[in-house]
C-alpha cells in the first residue's frame, strides 16, 4: 500500500479523534497534524508535507540496541541534529531508550517551564566537569544503575533473582493447572464413554439403530451440499458453515463409526448371513439416503423456479441414483469381512478395548472407500467443485478419526504402556529414564527460548563467523568438542523442535495414568494399590496376571460418576480460566514493569517508590499525552501482529503483520481482496483497522493511568521488546510453540482487536482458555476478536517499515541487531517488504561495512537511495535518502597522508576524536563485540559504557551527512534559519 495523502484531515492534533475505526489515511492525516505542531514547537519553519518527512528509527536488540542508540541519541544532540526528526520509529530494545527519550522530553516540557525541545537536546549532552556539579543528568545516571533491569541485585541470595523465579514457578503452576484439569476431564470423559460401549454387549440392536440413524442424516446433509450449487466462497470461510458441516456431515459420520463398530462386535452372529444379504442391505440403505436428497433437491428447484430463481446443479442426481446401490452394496461386503475378522480374533482380556479403541478406524476407512468408489462411478456427472468438497470432507475425517484413535488409545492404553515400562525398568532404571526426561524437557526449553532459535540472524552463525567470546584461552579436545556442539544453532533447533513432542507424549502418559490411578483408588482401591506395587517390585515377574489385574481395574468403574466427576474437572478448569487472566499471568507484566522501573523511571522527578518492590506507579505514561503539545519526534512502536494459522495464505512465510502503537492511533492494515469491480480497482483496498489510542483500555501492571487513558508507554514499550513469545512471527514452530505455552515463556499480551470498536476498549479476553490454546497451538489470527502482538522484530526489526509506508524523505535507521556474521538479514528483509507491500525499491551497496578481513569495517555507515515512485523515476519527489549505521568497529588506524609532521598530526586528531582506549581494551577481550548475544540482558558498567561510547562515536561519523541531507529537505541552511529565528 502506498501513501498518497494530503496533509490535512478530519481531526487535528487538539481534537482527540472519534472511536470508530479508520483506515491508514486517516491515521496519517492526523499525524501530519500533529507533527506540524510539533515543527512549530522544534522550531522547524518548514511545514510538514510528503516529501519533507524525516524519521530516525531505532532496530531491535535488546539493551545492546538501547545502550547502542542512546549514544546515537548523543550525538546528534551534540550536532544540533535531534530536533530535525519529525518521526521516531522503534523497536523492541530500540523501543527501550526510544520511550526514554519520549518520557524524558514530556516531562522535561512539565516540569520545566518555558523550556523546549532544544533544553532536552542540550540535556543529553555530557557537560564540562565542576566541582560540586553532575557531569551527567539524573536520568543518564539512572539508566548506569539499571543496566541489569531485570534483576538489579544478581546473585543467588537476591530478592530480585528469586522474584523472577518466583514470578515464573506461580504462572507456570496457574497455567498448567487450567490445562491439566481440561486434559485430564477429557480423559475422564473418554474412559466413561469407553467404558459404556464396552458394558453395553446386550445392546447390539440399539448400536445398529442409532448408527443407521445417524448415517443416513450424515449421507443425507452431505449430499444437501453437493447436489446444488457450492456455497459462495465468502460462505465457506464463515465459521457458521464450517460448524454446519462439522455437526451435520462430520460428527454424525464419527460417531455412527463408532456406534457400527460395537454393533457389529456384539452382534457376532451376523457373520452367519450370506452375503448377498449384506449387499442387498447396504444397497438399500444407500439408494434411499440419495433418493430423499434427490427428492428433496427436486421440490426445492421447483420452488425456485416459481420464484424466476434458476438454480445450477452441480452433480447429475440420475447418474447418483444408478450408482449408489453399487456403491452401498460394496461398502456393506466389507463390512461382512469385518464382521468375520472380528469372529476370530483371541479370547483375550483385553481384546473388547482394542476393538472399541481401534475398530472405528476400520469403519471409518470403509466409509472413505465407499463414497469414493461412488463418486467415481458418477465420474463426469459431477463438477469439479464437488469432487473437491468430498475431498476436502474425507481429509477432515480421517483427521478426526486420527484424534480418536490418539484419544481412546492413550485413554485405555497408555496407562498400561506405563506400567510395563515401570516393570521392565523396576527400580533405579524406571528413576533413571524419568530424570532422563526431565533432563530432556529442560535442555528444550532452553533451546527452545535461545537467541540463537529465536529472534536473531543465525545466518552468521551458521557460517562459522562467530569468534570467541572472550579473549581467554578456549577449551581444546573432547571439551571443546562438546561446548561447540552445545553452541550449534542447529542443534539446539533441533532440540526446540523434538523437546516439545517428547513433552507432550510424557505428559499425556502421566495424565492418563493419574486418571487410572484415580478411578481404581475411587472404585476398586484393593487392586490398584496391589497393582502398583507388584509393578514397582522385585518380587512379582508375572506381566499376564499384571495386565489382568490393570483391565479388571479399567471395568471396575461406574460410568455416571465418572462422568460426573469428569464435568467437575471441566467446570473447575474453566473458572479457573475465567479468574486467571491469561495476560496478567504471563511474563509480560514481570518484563513491563523493570523496562518502565528502568527506561521511564528515569525522568520521573517526584518518584515515590513502593518501598518492598521498588517499583512506582508514576512511571508510567499513558501513551495519548505523546499527541497534543509534544514538541519531540512522533514516536511510533512497532510490534507484530502474529498470523500463524487462517486463510492469510499471502502470510504463510511471513506469519505477520506490522501492528504500531501511536499517541493518537494503534492498529494494522487488513487489506480484502474486494467483490465485484473492487477487484480490478486499487480503491478501497483496506479496511478501517485503527482505533484510538486513547480508548484502548489495555489492563496494565503497575501503573498511575487510569482505564479512561488508554494503552500507557510502558506497555505499547514492553509488547514491542516481547520476543521471548510462543507466536514469533516469521519464526514461529508450532511446536516450540506448545512447549513455550506449557512453560510460560510467554511475553507476548493479547490485545482487543481495533478492526471491531466493541472489542478494542475491553481490557483482555474474559474467558482466556481459548486463546491460550489458541498460543499452545500456533493459531493466532486476524479476525479473532483479540490479537497476539509480540516483537515487532518478528516482522521488521529495523522499524523502517512504517517510515517507508509514510515515505520520509530521509530515513536514518541505526541497526544494533546480533549480525556476527554481517549477512545484513534484517536490511534484505525490509528491502524485499517495502518492494512487495509499498513498490519502494532500495538501492543500498552494504558490503562496504562488512569488514573485509579481521572485525573491523572500513566504513560504519552507507547512504542508499529509495524509489518511492518507480514509474516516475525522473522526479526528486519520487526519490528519499536511507542513511544506515550499523554496529561495527571501525578501523584502528586510518594511513595517514602528506608529510610526517602532517601525519603525525592526523594520528594526533584520530586518537582525540577516535574511540576510547577503555572501548578497544572491551572490544580485544570479548570476541563478540559488538554483537553480544540478545539472550544478555545483563550489561555491567564496562559492557554499557563500551556499547555508548561506540554509538556516539558513529553517530558522529554520520552526523555530517545527515546534517546536509536534513538542510537538502527543509529547504536550506537551518543553521542560518535557526539563527534568524533567535533573532
Amino acid at each position: 500500500m502506498r501513501a498518497h495523502v494530503n496533509a490535512t484531515g478530519s481531526s487535528t492534533a487538539s481534537n482527540p479523534p472519534r472511536g470508530i475505526p479508520v483506515t491508514f489515511k486517516d491515521v496519517f492525516a492526523d499525524e501530519i497534524e500533529c507533527i506540524s505542531d510539533s515543527r512549530r514547537l522544534r522550531k522547524i519553519p518548514a511545514e510538514p508535507t510528503e516529501t519533507s518527512l524525516i524519521g530516525l528509527a531505532f532496530s531491535g536488540g535488546g539493551i545492546r540496541s538501547a545502550t547502542f542508540n542512546l549514544g546515537i541519541l548523543q550525538a546528534l544532540a551534540e550536532n544540533r541534529l535531534l530536533h530535525k526528526f519529525d518521526y521516531l520509529s522503534t523497536v523492541s530494545g530500540g523501543g527501550y531508550i526510544g520511550s526514554w527519550l519520549a518520557a524524558l522530553t514530556r516531562r522535561f516540557a512539565a516540569e520545566v517551564p518555558g523550556s523546549s525541545f532544544e533544553d532536552v537536546e542540550k540535556a543529553l549532552v555530557p557537560a564540562k566537569y565542576e566541582s560540586d556539579k553532575r557531569n551527567e543528568s539524573t536520568f543518564f545516571h539512572w539508566l548506569r544503575l539499571y543496566s541489569n533491569y531485570l534483576t538489579p541485585h544478581t546473585g543467588v541470595i537476591s530478592g530480585d533473582t528469586w522474584a523472577m523465579l518466583g514470578t515464573w514457578l506461580r504462572n507456570v503452576f496457574l497455567n498448567q493447572t487450567i490445562l491439566s484439569l481440561l486434559f485430564v476431564s477429557v480423559f475422564v470423559f473418554c474412559h466413561g464413554t469407553l467404558l459404556s460401549l464396552v458394558r453395553n454387549d446386550e445392546h447390539a440392536s440399539e448400536f445398529f439403530a442409532w448408527a443407521g440413524v445417524l448415517l443416513f442424516l450424515a449421507a443425507v446433509f452431505m449430499a444437501l451440499n453437493v447436489v446444488e450449487q457450492v456455497p459462495s466462497r465468502d460462505v465457506l470461510k464463515s465459521r457458521f458453515q464450517r460448524i454446519k458441516i462439522t455437526l451435520e456431515v462430520m460428527l454424525p459420520f464419527v460417531v455412527a463409526s463408532v456406534l457400527l463398530n460395537c454393533g457389529l462386535w456384539n452382534w457376532l452372529d451376523l457373520e452367519k448371513s450370506p452375503i448377498w444379504q449384506w449387499a442387498v442391505a447396504g444397497a438399500g440403505f444407500y439408494l434411499l439416503a440419495w433418493g430423499v436428497v434427490a427428492l428433496m433437491a427436486a421440490l426445492r428447484r421447483l420452488v425456485r423456479k416459481r420464484g424466476s430463481k434458476p438454480q445450477k446443479r452441480m452433480i447429475s442426481i440420475r447418474a447418483v441414483l444408478i450408482f449408489s446401490p453399487i456403491a452401498g452394496a460394496v461398502g456393506a461386503c466389507l463390512l461382512k469381512e469385518y464382521n468375520l475378522l472380528l469372529n476370530h480374533l483371541p479370547a483375550w482380556t483385553s481384546t473388547n478395548w482394542v476393538v472399541i479403541v481401534f475398530g472405528t478406524g476400520v469403519i471409518m476407512l470403509v466409509l472413505l472407500i465407499t463414497g469414493s468408489l461412488h463418486i467415481g462411478l458418477v465420474g463426469r456427472g459431477s463438477r469439479d467443485l464437488v469432487r473437491e468438497w468430498w475431498a476436502r470432507l474425507g481429509g477432515d475425517l480421517v483427521l478426526v478419526t486420527v484424534g480418536w484413535l490418539l484419544l481412546a488409545g492413550t485413554c485405555a492404553f497408555g496407562p498400561l504402556a506405563v506400567r510395563w515400562g515401570l516393570f521392565k525398568l523396576r527400580g533405579w532404571g524406571s528413576l533413571t529414564a524419568l530424570l532422563l526426561w526431565v533432563a530432556h524437557n529442560v535442555v528444550g526449553l532452553r533451546a527452545a527460548s535461545s537467541a540463537r532459535t529465536v529472534g536473531t540472524n543465525n545466518k552468521g552463525l551458521e557460517a562459522g563467523n562467530v569468534p570467541g567470546e572472550s579473549g581467554s584461552e578456549p577449551p581444546t579436545g573432547l571439551t571443546a568438542s562438546v561446548l561447540e556442539s552445545l553452541k550449534s544453532p542447529r542443534l539446539l533447533r533441533a532440540l526446540a523442535n523434538v523437546a516439545p513432542y517428547v513433552f507432550a507424549v510424557g505428559l499425556v502418559l502421566i495424565l492418563s495414568t493419574a486418571v487410572h490411578i484415580g478411578t481404581g483408588l475411587l472404585f476398586d482401591t484393593p487392586d490398584t494399590n496391589q497393582l502398583w506395587y507388584s509393578t514397582l517390585s522385585y518380587g512379582s515377574s508375572d506381566w499376564t496376571s499384571l495386565s489382568e489385574t490393570y483391565w479388571s481395574i479399567e471395568e471396575a468403574a461406574t460410568v455416571p460418576p465418572l462422568l460426573m466427576a469428569g464435568l467437575l474437572l471441566l467446570l473447575a478448569g474453566l473458572a479457573l480460566s475465567w479468574r486467571v487472566d491469561v495476560n496478567d499471568f504471563s511474563l509480560h507484566h514481570f518484563y513491563r514493569n523493570r523496562l518502565v522501573r528502568c527506561y521511564l523511571g528515569a525522568s520521573n522527578p517526584n518518584r515515590e517508590p513502593q518501598l518492598f518492590t521498588g517499583f512506582d506507579p508514576a512511571d508510567d505514561v499513558p501513551l495519548k499525552d505523546f499527541a497534543a503539545g509534544y514538541p519531540g519526534p512522533y514516536p511510533i512502536l512497532n510490534a507484530a501482529l502474529n498470523i500463524t494459522a487462517g486463510e492469510e495464505l499471502g502470510y504463510a512465510t511471513r506469519r505477520a503483520k506490522s501492528f504500531v502503537f501511536t499517541p493518537r492511533y494503534c492498529g494494522y492494515d487488513a487489506g480484502t481482496t474486494g467483490t465485484g469491480q473492487e477487484r480490478f480497482k486499487r480503491d478501497n483496498g483496506y479496511l478501517p483497522s485503527f482505533s484510538p489510542t486513547a480508548t484502548a483500555r489495555s489492563r496494565v501492571g503497575l501503573t498511575a493511568a487510569s482505564s479512561d487513558d488508554g494503552i500507557t508507554l510502558g506497555t505499547a514499550m514492553a509488547i514491542s521488546g516481547a520476543a521471548a513469545s510462543p507466536n514469533m512471527g516469521y519464526f514461529t514452530s508450532s511446536a516450540t510453540a506448545f512447549f513455550m505455552t506449557l512453560f510460560d515463556v510467554r511475553l507476548g499480551w493479547w490485545m482487543g482487536n481495533p478492526r471491531y470498536q466493541e472489542k478494542w476498549p475491553s481490557p483482555g479476553p474474559r474467558l482466556g482458555i481459548t486463546y491460550l490454546i489458541s498460543e499452545l497451538l500456533a493459531q493466532s489470527d486476524e479476525k479473532k476478536g483479540y490479537v497476539y502482538l509480540s516483537d515487532g522484530g518478528h516482522f521488521e526489526n529495523l522499524a523502517v517499515y512504517e517510515l517507508i509506508k509514510r515515505r520520509c524523505q530521509l530515513i536514518v535507521a541505526c541497526d544494533a541487531d546480533c549480525d556476527r556474521g554481517y549477512v545484513f538479514e534484517n536490511l534484505l528483509s525490509l528491502i524485499e517488504k517495502a518492494r512487495t507491500d509499498f513498490g519502494a525499491k532500495i538501492v543500498i551497496n552494504f558490503d562496504e561495512i562488512r569488514p573485509q578481513s579481521g572485525r573491523e569495517s572500513v566504513k560504519n555507515f552507507v547512504v542508499g537511495k529509495i524509489l518511492y515512485d518507480p514509474n516516475n523515476p525522473g522526479d526528486p519527489a519520487s526519490w528519499g535518502k536511507l542513511i544506515y549505521i550499523k554496529t561495527s568497529m571501525p578501523l584502528r588506524r586510518v594511513p595517514s597522508t602528506g608529510t610526517p609532521q602532517e601525519a603525525q598530526k592526523q594520528k594526533e586528531e584520530q586518537k582525540q576524536k577516535g574511540l576510547p582506549d577503555d572501548v578497544w581494551q572491551y572490544y580485544e577481550l570479548h570476541g563478540a563485540f559488538p554483537h553480544q548475544s540478545t539472550a544478555d540482558q545483563w550489561f555491567d558498567e564496562l559492557q554499557f559504557e563500551s556499547y555508548r561510547a561506540l554509538g556516539e562515536y558513529l553517530g558522529n561519523l554520520a552526523s555530517k551527512e545527515i546534517g546536509g541531507e536534513m538542510d537538502r529537505i527543509l529547504g536550506g541552511p537551518l543553521r542560518a534559519a535557526e539563527a534568524r529565528i533567535g533573532q
